[in-house]
């Protein structure tokens, strides 16, 4: 009785071995032919779709975790891009805010410039024409042509005729706007 335990057991390891070596050959996919066994077995059946729902659920799961991966660094990349867009904001407001200082600045200086040609010229229309006819051609040429042109016309006249001829024609050749 022994040896036909033995001679039983000798054919089922047989067996067994085979069986491996067929699954791990390829020929034979016996954990399908398993499953599919098992699956006619109720309790069985409820385990192996479970473990199915599981499998499919942990894929998803790895899809979507791929997906949060892609969208975080991508959601990296716009914040890097509008941090360096704001960066860049700030550089050109504030070189806005230095030109709009200047063109402040250069406004006073030419107001500046022009109340004192004003008074200038108030001073010139009080005075003689043959004391201004002194004192223009000692100016440089731009802010004598400036003060003739902002007198009066007859007062102007008569400064540019209290003038020696050169000088005279010079003046009249550059307010034409002729030289």
């Amino acid at each position: 009785m022994k040896k036909f335990f033995l001679s039983i057991l000798a054919i089922i390891l047989s067996i067994i071995v085979v069986v491996i070596g067929l699954q791990m050959f390829g020929i034979m996919d016996v954990k399908g032919i398993a499953i599919n066994q098992m699956k006619k077995i109720p309790v069985a059946k409820q385990m192996i779709a479970g473990q199915e729902i599981q499998t499919e659920l942990e894929a998803e799961l790895e899809q979507e975790e791929e997906k949060v991966a892609e969208l975080t660094q991508e959601n990296q990349e716009l914040k890097n891009r509008l941090e360096g867009r704001n960066s860049e904001l700030k550089d050109k407001q504030s070189t806005i805010e230095t030109l709009e200082e200047e063109l402040a600045n250069l406004e006073t200086q030419q107001q500046e410039r022009k109340n004192r040609i004003k008074k200038l010229v108030d001073m010139y229309q009080a005075m003689d024409a043959a004391n201004v006819a002194q004192v223009i051609p000692e100016l440089k040429d731009s802010l004598a042509i400036r003060i003739l042109q902002e007198l009066e016309a007859e007062h102007a006249g008569d400064i540019l005729s209290q003038l020696p001829p050169e000088e005279a024609a010079r003046y009249s050749d550059i307010l034409s706007g002729e030289s």
